[in-house]
């Protein structure tokens, strides 16, 4: 099935490990309801997010963590700035399009980036 049909659950976490009072919730459909974690820890699980304790619990930002290069080459992107930037899709046979075969990309009908 696509994105449209199908059956998809997922786990959240809530609370403070730091406090011990966490728990788990399942979300399933238009359903929301706590599990323990045993139910959550299985074999079954493929696709994990984790937050990092000290990040999480506000200790350190993500700039501490990963502090932005200084580049000679291209100025730092801004995320509100690229945000707020126009999205345009070439057209396969538009002048700015790569041609097939190209080292320009994938061929017709590429994405582009500003």
């Amino acid at each position: 099935g696509g994105m449209g049909s199908g059956h998809y659950t997922a786990f959240v976490r809530r609370g403070s490990q730091t406090s011990g009072r966490t728990r788990w919730f399942c979300c399933d459909d238009d359903r929301v309801y706590a599990v323990a974690e045993e139910d959550v820890v299985t074999a079954n699980a493929y696709l994990l997010f984790y937050a990092r304790a000290d990040v999480a619990s506000g200790e350190l930002t993500l700039n501490d963590v990963f502090p932005p290069r200084p580049s000679t080459t291209s100025p730092t992107a801004l995320p509100d700035e690229v945000k707020r930037r126009p999205w345009h899709r070439s057209k396969e046979g538009s002048s700015d399009a790569p041609a097939r075969g190209s080292s320009g990309g994938s061929g017709g009908g590429a994405c582009t980036t500003m």
